[in-house]
């Protein structure tokens, strides 16, 4: 559950209880797989606050008093083009 909680897939879980099978052997493999772990979590966080930074602008070009007919928000969602 752990594993779970910190984003791990169960796939990724399985290899890496797989790693337990032979207990005496380097873990470097282990390190490996929380690096991969925390390069996908930055991503993650890095395309997070692109959609926050986005949001934020839009929500900035429109303060809600026009008719929704003419709402930049609305216009902006409906482009092929991000913000």
């Amino acid at each position: 559950k752990r594993s779970q909680t910190l984003g791990f897939t169960l796939t990724e879980i399985k290899e890496l209880l797989a790693l337990k099978v032979t207990p005496n052997q380097p873990c470097i493999d282990v390190v490996h797989q929380i690096d991969a772990k925390a390069r996908e979590v930055k991503a993650k966080i890095a395309h997070l606050q692109a959609i926050h930074r986005t949001l934020h602008k839009m929500k900035a070009s429109c303060e809600g008093h026009c008719a929704v007919s003419e709402c930049p928000i609305l216009e902006s969602l409906d482009s092929e083009h991000p913000s």
